[in-house]
Order: structure tokens, then C-alpha cells, then sequence
């Protein structure tokens, strides 16, 4: 996913987690598509709704690191920003896209979602309008960082206006966890609700304070070893049963969105020592997170197209190439696609914004 800063102990981390992230969700969706219904009682039930979730912590704190510093009133900080994320994001989300498009030629979208999509403006007009699986994360994102200058220069310059939006964030939670959603039907039945800007950018920000809270200050690492543990405990073990859509209200949604915090500042402030090929096999896990995210769909419906025609092995099978098979896409994309057009890209933008 994006959001990734450059290298340090604590930003591995992030990494790492970010990896195990992408890769949780790419075997719930692979699980999902192949033996149906996960409930709130499943454990990758729960990963299916709040593993984007701490996509969104690690991206508003991961910017929080990255642009406090950097981002002022001046519009050649916002804009480099923006550009930086356009270059980031775009190129996969376009790739993605329309390889979705080719595998589903008889069953094609109309052409302003089509447009919306390509442009990323989705997010913004209709979230659900989504055609890359998943892809509705990243429109998500794209409001988020719309948003992501006016939080840091509010929180410098206006804190009225930042603390009035901290009120506006819960205000959001609550209203969406406590009355707009329907407990009585099912979360694909509210899913265009769900995928809300609104109701997931709680996430982001709250990402973006836990940055500015504790960036600058060291934290005793069992602390954040007993609350990844907590965390973890809770995510797995927290009884919620039935349908998914109760894993976002009420107080069930409190307190997992608590439990994607904890476990995330866990994460965040410890300080682990990996070396070898564990290091080197998360990090590209980090690093390849959105080719991970974005590709995995479009990896399984080919393996799973092979399988049906040709070779006719257990769903079991299936899920295990197809996790192969997307983490080979992943490397391939990240290396030769994803990391050199951003790179060129920056260079471009540096032009820009360096230009008289």
C-alpha cells in the first residue's frame, strides 16, 4: 500500500507490518473466493475488514514522519506532496485497472466509471465505483490526502480548527457505527456505505496524531510489547459472532478500532532486530504491499482460470499457487513498473517545483 518513508529501525517496522498486512488480506480475499462467507468469528473474518484498516494508520502516521517537517504554507511544500503522492499511486492504480478491465471485457463498466477511475476522482464522487478489487481503499486514500495538508497546517497555525476536527472525526464514528449502519443486514448489503470516505478516515488521522505524539519520544519497549499482545489477543479473541457488518457497530466497532491502534503503536515503538533472510523477506513484503494488494485478484482469477480448464487440483492448492504466483506479479511489477516510474517521477516533480 502506499505511504512507505524512507529506511530507519522504526519505519522497518512499519514496513514489516504493512507486508503482513497486505499479504493477511490477500489470503482472506483467496480463502473468501474459494470456500465463501467468513464470519466476525473467523480471524481472517476480522482481517478482511481491519486489515485496510491499519493500511490507513500506517499511512497517516508514515506521513505524519515523513511531511511535518516539510509541509508549510507555502504552496511549493503542498504541491510537492500532492505530485509525490499522484506518482506514487497512480501508475499501479492505471495498471491494475486495466488489467481488471481485460479479464472482464463482457462485462464492462460504463464509461463515467471508467473515466472516474483512471482520474481517481471515485473517491471523491462515488467510492463504490470502483473497478479494481480493492481499489476502493485507494480512492479512500486519494480524499485522505487532500485532507493531509490542512491537518498539519491547522495543527501549526489554527489549533481551534484542529481540535474542532478531532470532534467532527468521533462525531463520524459515531454516527456511522451507531446509526447509519443497520446491524439487521448483512455488510455486502451496506457496503457502498461502508466504503465511505468518512467513515474510515477516523483511521488516517488518528494515525497522523499518533505521529505527532510520539515520533520525538522514546517509549519503554515492553509497554509497546504488552500492548501488541493485548492487541492481538483482543483482535482474535473479542466475541463477536454472525455477520461481518458487526465488526463496524456499536461498541464491537470502538473497540476494534482501540485494538488497530494498540497493536499498531506496538508495532511502531518496539524495536525489532531482524536480520538475514526474515529482514530481507518482509521488507519486500513492505515494500511490494500495494502491487500485493492491487494485483492479487487479477493473479487468482488466472491461476484459478488455469486450474479450472487444465490441471483441476483442490482449492487448498489453488490458494497456495496463487499466493506464490502473486507474490512472483508483485516483485516482478514493484521492480520493473511500480518503483522505477515513482522514481522518475520524483525527479520530474523536483524539476517542477525547482523551476523559476
Amino acid at each position: 500500500m502506499p505511504g512507505q518513508a524512507v529506511s530507519s529501525n522504526r519505519i522497518d517496522n512499519l514496513d514489516y507490518f504493512r507486508g503482513i498486512a497486505a499479504t493477511s488480506i490477500m489470503v482472506f480475499h483467496f480463502c473468501f473466493w474459494s470456500y465463501g462467507i467468513l464470519n466476525s468469528e473467523d480471524i481472517l473474518g476480522r482481517v478482511g475488514i481491519y486489515g485496510v484498516s491499519v493500511f490507513y494508520i500506517l499511512s497517516g502516521l508514515t506521513m505524519c514522519i515523513v511531511y511535518e517537517d516539510k509541509i508549510t504554507t507555502s504552496l511549493s511544500t503542498i504541491s510537492d506532496f500532492l505530485l509525490k503522492r499522484v506518482v506514487r499511486i497512480f501508475p499501479l492504480l492505471w495498471l491494475a485497472t486495466t488489467l481488471t478491465l481485460l479479464i472482464n471485457l463482457n462485462h464492462l463498466p460504463d464509461a463515467t466509471t471508467i473515466i472516474l477511475n483512471y482520474t481517481g476522482l471515485f473517491g471523491f464522487v462515488k467510492p463504490s465505483a470502483y473497478i479494481g478489487n480493492g481499489a476502493w481503499s485507494i480512492g479512500n486514500e486519494l480524499v485522505f490526502y487532500v485532507f493531509f495538508p490542512l491537518f498539519i497546517l491547522s495543527y501549526k497555525f489554527l489549533k481551534p480548527l484542529f481540535y474542532a476536527m478531532i470532534v467532527m472525526t468521533v462525531a463520524l464514528i459515531i454516527y456511522f457505527s451507531f446509526f447509519i449502519f443497520n446491524v439487521n443486514s448483512t455488510i455486502g448489503e451496506q457496503w457502498k456505505t461502508y466504503v465511505n470516505p468518512f467513515n474510515q478516515i477516523h483511521f488516517f488521522f488518528g494515525g497522523y496524531i499518533m505521529g505527532l505524539l510520539f515520533m520525538k519520544r522514546n517509549t519503554n519497549k515492553i509497554l509497546s510489547r504488552i500492548l501488541l499482545f493485548i492487541g492481538l489477543l483482543l483482535f482474535c479473541f473479542y466475541p463477536v459472532q454472525g455477520d461481518r457488518i458487526h465488526l463496524v457497530t456499536g461498541m464491537n466497532r470502538i473497540v476494534f478500532i482501540a485494538v488497530c491502534f494498540m497493536i499498531t503503536y506496538g508495532v511502531y515503538k518496539d524495536d525489532y532486530k531482524l536480520t538475514g533472510f526474515v529482514k530481507r523477506g518482509l521488507l519486500f513484503l513492505g515494500e511490494a504491499s500495494y502491487s500485493i494488494y492491487l494485483l492479487h485478484q487479477i493473479v487468482f482469477f488466472c491461476v484459478n482460470g488455469v486450474n479450472t480448464k487444465f490441471l483441476h487440483f483442490n482449492k487448498s492448492l489453488v490458494i497456495a499457487l496463487s499466493v506464490a504466483s502473486t507474490f512472483a506479479a508483485a516483485y516482478i511489477v514493484y521492480t520493473f513498473f511500480e518503483k522505477p516510474l515513482t522514481e522518475k517521477g520524483r525527479v520530474v516533480i523536483k524539476k517542477i517545483i525547482n523551476r523559476p
